[in-house]
């Protein structure tokens, strides 16, 4: 089985390099050859050695807890406004006089990849950690693991699931009204090397860099 014309190819890969396509959230996943030769391949450009690559930012001074990322991110991630479903949750402090949004930095040393036995967490063309439902056991081995509390577990699906940065424009950011989440470049270290090598075998379909 082939994508559908029209659908983006990851690093160029046309339809005839992909395998058996599965589905993730509402977004789809192509089985391909193992192409990220290294993160190098997914980020911008070097500079001095370092990898610069785009990443969220959280302000907290500038949260008002209007909610609007949480609203923004249900959509995108189910296509209905379900707050609960959402992965970036805004914590209130000092009984709700301040906020502070949280979700998945993507982190160098990504516990929840490691620990998953059956290799359900792949890496996107945008630096995200996502993972393939159709290969997810529900084990929740990846939410112990996540020191952070931003991989979550689907009681209606009994999937786990994460921020996957929406394809590499998150809607979080772009719904902020007060530029308390952005989108912006900095440098990343390159941690990922050959097991990124091995994790990146499947490709997401539909996502931009």
């Amino acid at each position: 089985m082939t994508p559908a014309a029209g659908q983006w190819y990851p690093l160029g890969v046309g339809p005839d390099a992909c395998g058996p396509i599965v589905r993730h959230g509402a977004h789809t996943l192509v089985q391909g050859p193992a192409l990220l030769e290294s993160r190098v391949a997914q980020s911008q450009y070097f500079q001095k050695g370092a990898l610069m690559d785009k990443v969220l930012k959280i302000v907290p001074e500038a949260c008002t807890g209007c909610m609007r990322c949480e609203m923004a991110c249900s959509y995108m991630q189910t296509g209905t406004y379900q707050p609960s479903k959402s992965v970036i949750r805004v914590s209130p402090f000092e009984r709700h006089t301040s906020y502070s949004p949280y979700t998945c930095f993507q982190c160098e040393e990504a516990w929840c990849l490691t620990a998953c036995p059956v290799e359900a967490i792949t890496i996107s063309p945008a630096g995200a950690k996502v993972v393939m439902d159709d290969q997810c056991v529900g084990c929740k081995l990846c939410t112990i693991a996540c020191p952070y509390g931003t991989i979550f577990y689907d009681v209606d699906t009994h999937k786990a699931f994460k921020c996957n940065l929406c394809g590499g424009s998150p809607a979080c950011a772009e719904a902020c009204p007060t530029q308390a989440i952005q989108w912006v470049e900095a440098e990343v270290q390159d941690w990922q090397g050959d097991f990124a090598e091995q994790r990146g075998n499947v490709h997401l379909v539909g996502f931009s860099v």
